[in-house]
Protein backbone atom coordinates (compact mmCIF):
# COMPACT_ATOMS: atom_id res chain seq x y z
CA UNK A 1 0.00 0.00 0.00
CA UNK A 2 1.41 3.35 -1.06
CA UNK A 3 0.68 6.70 0.54
CA UNK A 4 -1.04 9.27 -1.66
CA UNK A 5 1.92 11.49 -2.46
CA UNK A 6 0.21 12.76 -5.63
CA UNK A 7 -2.60 14.33 -3.62
CA UNK A 8 -0.10 15.73 -1.14
CA UNK A 9 1.97 17.27 -3.94
CA UNK A 10 -1.21 18.77 -5.38
CA UNK A 11 -1.87 20.39 -2.00
CA UNK A 12 1.69 21.70 -1.59
CA UNK A 13 1.79 23.04 -5.14
CA UNK A 14 -0.83 25.53 -4.01
CA UNK A 15 2.02 27.26 -2.18
CA UNK A 16 5.22 28.87 -3.44
CA UNK A 17 7.78 26.08 -3.70
CA UNK A 18 10.47 28.72 -4.24
CA UNK A 19 9.84 29.90 -0.68
CA UNK A 20 12.65 28.45 1.43
CA UNK A 21 10.31 27.74 4.35
CA UNK A 22 7.88 25.84 2.15
CA UNK A 23 10.69 23.82 0.60
CA UNK A 24 12.17 22.99 4.02
CA UNK A 25 8.88 21.58 5.28
CA UNK A 26 8.30 19.64 2.07
CA UNK A 27 11.65 17.86 2.30
CA UNK A 28 11.25 17.38 6.07
CA UNK A 29 7.91 15.67 5.42
CA UNK A 30 9.37 12.91 3.28
CA UNK A 31 12.24 12.24 5.64
CA UNK A 32 9.69 11.83 8.43
CA UNK A 33 7.70 9.44 6.23
CA UNK A 34 10.81 7.30 5.92
CA UNK A 35 11.47 7.36 9.66
CA UNK A 36 7.86 6.29 10.22
CA UNK A 37 8.45 3.37 7.86
CA UNK A 38 11.67 2.37 9.61
CA UNK A 39 10.04 2.42 13.05
CA UNK A 40 6.93 0.57 11.82
CA UNK A 41 9.06 -2.15 10.23
CA UNK A 42 11.14 -2.49 13.41
CA UNK A 43 7.86 -3.20 15.22
CA UNK A 44 6.85 -5.78 12.59
CA UNK A 45 3.66 -3.91 11.81
CA UNK A 46 1.57 -5.33 8.98
CA UNK A 47 1.31 -3.68 5.57
CA UNK A 48 -1.78 -1.66 6.43
CA UNK A 49 -0.40 -0.32 9.70
CA UNK A 50 2.91 0.56 8.06
CA UNK A 51 0.91 2.44 5.42
CA UNK A 52 -1.02 4.21 8.17
CA UNK A 53 2.18 5.24 9.97
CA UNK A 54 3.64 6.59 6.72
CA UNK A 55 0.43 8.47 5.93
CA UNK A 56 0.57 10.17 9.31
CA UNK A 57 4.16 11.12 8.52
CA UNK A 58 3.06 12.56 5.19
CA UNK A 59 0.34 14.69 6.77
CA UNK A 60 1.79 15.59 10.16
CA UNK A 61 2.97 19.06 9.10
CA UNK A 62 0.25 19.87 6.58
CA UNK A 63 -0.52 23.08 8.49
CA UNK A 64 3.07 24.31 8.25
CA UNK A 65 2.48 25.40 4.64
CA UNK A 66 -0.32 27.91 5.34
CA UNK A 67 1.56 28.91 8.51
CA UNK A 68 4.62 29.86 6.47
CA UNK A 69 2.52 31.62 3.85
CA UNK A 70 0.38 33.64 6.26
CA UNK A 71 2.75 34.29 9.17
CA UNK A 72 6.26 33.71 7.74
CA UNK A 73 7.17 31.76 10.85
CA UNK A 74 7.08 28.26 12.29
CA UNK A 75 6.62 29.63 15.80
CA UNK A 76 3.24 28.32 16.98
CA UNK A 77 3.08 30.79 19.85
CA UNK A 78 2.76 33.77 17.49
CA UNK A 79 0.70 32.06 14.78
CA UNK A 80 -1.30 28.91 15.49
CA UNK A 81 -0.87 25.42 16.91
CA UNK A 82 0.12 23.55 13.76
CA UNK A 83 -0.97 20.19 15.16
CA UNK A 84 -4.51 21.37 15.83
CA UNK A 85 -4.60 23.34 12.58
CA UNK A 86 -3.47 20.29 10.62
CA UNK A 87 -6.33 18.29 12.05
CA UNK A 88 -8.73 21.08 11.06
CA UNK A 89 -7.42 21.18 7.50
CA UNK A 90 -7.89 17.43 7.12
CA UNK A 91 -11.42 17.56 8.55
CA UNK A 92 -12.56 20.36 6.26
CA UNK A 93 -14.72 18.95 3.47
CA UNK A 94 -13.49 15.51 4.58
CA UNK A 95 -10.17 16.18 2.83
CA UNK A 96 -8.66 13.32 4.83
CA UNK A 97 -10.61 10.86 2.64
CA UNK A 98 -8.03 11.44 -0.07
CA UNK A 99 -5.51 9.62 2.11
CA UNK A 100 -7.36 7.02 4.23
CA UNK A 101 -10.73 5.36 3.82
CA UNK A 102 -12.12 3.97 7.05
CA UNK A 103 -13.49 6.01 9.93
CA UNK A 104 -11.16 4.23 12.35
CA UNK A 105 -8.12 5.17 10.29
CA UNK A 106 -9.32 8.76 9.98
CA UNK A 107 -9.69 9.09 13.75
CA UNK A 108 -6.18 7.73 14.32
CA UNK A 109 -4.60 10.02 11.72
CA UNK A 110 -6.38 13.10 13.05
CA UNK A 111 -5.47 12.40 16.66
CA UNK A 112 -1.83 11.61 15.83
CA UNK A 113 -1.46 14.87 13.90
CA UNK A 114 -3.20 16.86 16.62
CA UNK A 115 -0.82 15.53 19.28
CA UNK A 116 2.44 15.15 17.36
CA UNK A 117 3.80 18.56 18.41
CA UNK A 118 2.71 18.62 22.05
CA UNK A 119 5.35 18.56 24.76
CA UNK A 120 3.66 15.56 26.33
CA UNK A 121 0.58 13.48 25.54
CA UNK A 122 -1.62 14.28 28.51
CA UNK A 123 -4.87 12.62 27.52
CA UNK A 124 -5.80 8.96 27.83
CA UNK A 125 -5.62 7.15 24.50
CA UNK A 126 -6.50 3.63 23.45
CA UNK A 127 -3.49 1.42 22.83
CA UNK A 128 -3.74 1.48 19.03
CA UNK A 129 -4.07 5.25 18.75
CA UNK A 130 -1.18 5.78 21.17
CA UNK A 131 1.03 3.51 19.07
CA UNK A 132 0.67 5.73 16.02
CA UNK A 133 1.01 8.89 18.09
CA UNK A 134 4.27 7.55 19.47
CA UNK A 135 5.57 6.62 16.02
CA UNK A 136 5.05 10.08 14.52
CA UNK A 137 6.41 11.83 17.59
CA UNK A 138 9.63 9.79 17.42
CA UNK A 139 9.96 10.12 13.64
CA UNK A 140 9.43 13.87 13.71
CA UNK A 141 11.95 14.37 16.51
CA UNK A 142 14.53 12.21 14.73
CA UNK A 143 14.50 14.37 11.64
CA UNK A 144 14.52 17.60 13.62
CA UNK A 145 17.52 16.33 15.57
CA UNK A 146 19.27 15.33 12.36
CA UNK A 147 18.61 18.50 10.39
CA UNK A 148 18.74 21.31 12.97
CA UNK A 149 21.75 22.82 14.67
CA UNK A 150 24.14 22.73 11.72
CA UNK A 151 26.04 25.70 13.14
CA UNK A 152 26.02 28.12 16.05
CA UNK A 153 25.20 31.65 14.92
CA UNK A 154 25.86 33.31 18.26
CA UNK A 155 28.65 33.14 20.83
CA UNK A 156 26.91 30.91 23.37
CA UNK A 157 29.22 30.14 26.29
CA UNK A 158 26.67 28.66 28.65
CA UNK A 159 23.35 26.84 28.53
CA UNK A 160 20.32 28.55 29.98
CA UNK A 161 20.50 27.50 33.63
CA UNK A 162 16.87 26.37 33.81
CA UNK A 163 17.19 24.30 30.64
CA UNK A 164 20.43 22.83 31.98
CA UNK A 165 18.61 21.70 35.12
CA UNK A 166 15.87 20.08 33.03
CA UNK A 167 18.47 18.04 31.16
CA UNK A 168 19.98 16.94 34.46
CA UNK A 169 16.51 15.77 35.48
CA UNK A 170 16.09 13.94 32.14
CA UNK A 171 13.22 16.20 31.11
CA UNK A 172 12.27 17.88 27.88
CA UNK A 173 13.52 21.45 27.70
CA UNK A 174 10.88 24.16 28.03
CA UNK A 175 10.67 26.21 24.84
CA UNK A 176 10.70 29.55 26.65
CA UNK A 177 14.09 28.72 28.19
CA UNK A 178 15.74 28.65 24.76
CA UNK A 179 17.57 31.97 24.72
CA UNK A 180 20.68 31.12 22.69
CA UNK A 181 21.86 28.67 20.03
CA UNK A 182 23.54 26.30 22.47
CA UNK A 183 20.35 25.94 24.51
CA UNK A 184 18.43 25.30 21.30
CA UNK A 185 20.72 22.33 20.64
CA UNK A 186 20.26 21.26 24.26
CA UNK A 187 16.49 21.31 23.69
CA UNK A 188 16.97 19.10 20.64
CA UNK A 189 19.18 16.64 22.53
CA UNK A 190 16.52 16.37 25.24
CA UNK A 191 14.10 14.88 22.71
CA UNK A 192 15.58 11.49 23.53
CA UNK A 193 13.82 11.57 26.90
CA UNK A 194 10.52 11.35 25.04
CA UNK A 195 11.53 8.59 22.60
CA UNK A 196 9.29 5.56 22.65
CA UNK A 197 11.07 2.90 20.57
CA UNK A 198 14.44 1.19 20.60
CA UNK A 199 14.74 1.75 16.86
CA UNK A 200 14.65 5.50 17.44
CA UNK A 201 17.80 5.20 19.54
CA UNK A 202 19.35 2.96 16.88
CA UNK A 203 18.73 5.67 14.29
CA UNK A 204 20.62 8.20 16.41
CA UNK A 205 23.67 6.01 16.06
CA UNK A 206 23.10 5.17 12.38
CA UNK A 207 23.13 8.87 11.48
CA UNK A 208 25.70 9.89 14.11
CA UNK A 209 23.23 12.55 15.22
CA UNK A 210 24.29 12.89 18.86
CA UNK A 211 28.03 13.13 18.24
CA UNK A 212 27.49 15.87 15.66
CA UNK A 213 25.59 17.87 18.27
CA UNK A 214 28.42 17.43 20.79
CA UNK A 215 30.96 18.74 18.28
CA UNK A 216 28.89 21.86 17.74
CA UNK A 217 28.62 22.49 21.46
CA UNK A 218 32.31 21.84 22.08
CA UNK A 219 33.16 24.68 19.70
CA UNK A 220 31.51 27.22 21.99
CA UNK A 221 30.12 26.10 25.36
CA UNK A 222 32.37 25.67 28.38
CA UNK A 223 33.77 22.14 28.61
CA UNK A 224 32.32 21.29 32.03
CA UNK A 225 28.74 21.86 30.87
CA UNK A 226 29.20 19.93 27.62
CA UNK A 227 30.84 17.01 29.44
CA UNK A 228 27.96 16.86 31.92
CA UNK A 229 25.36 16.83 29.16
CA UNK A 230 27.30 14.26 27.15
CA UNK A 231 27.44 11.84 30.08
CA UNK A 232 23.72 12.23 30.86
CA UNK A 233 22.71 11.73 27.23
CA UNK A 234 25.08 8.83 26.53
CA UNK A 235 24.13 6.99 29.70
CA UNK A 236 20.44 7.37 28.93
CA UNK A 237 20.81 6.14 25.33
CA UNK A 238 22.87 3.15 26.46
CA UNK A 239 20.32 2.25 29.10
CA UNK A 240 17.46 2.35 26.59
CA UNK A 241 19.33 0.32 24.00
CA UNK A 242 20.37 -2.30 26.54
CA UNK A 243 17.12 -2.59 28.49
CA UNK A 244 14.27 -2.05 26.00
Amino acid sequence: MEVNTKEFDKYVNGFDMNDRMIHLKYTHTFRVVDYCRIIAESLNLNEHDTFLAKTIGLLHDIARFPQAKEFHTFNDTISFDHGLKGSEILRENDYISNYVETEEDKKIVLKAIELHNKKYIEEELDERTKLFCDIIRDADKLDIMDSQGIKLDDNSKHFNIKAYEEIKNKELVTYTYVDNDATNILKTLAYIFDFNFKESFNQLKVHDIINRKYKLLESSVVKEEVDTVEKIINDYIDSRLNND
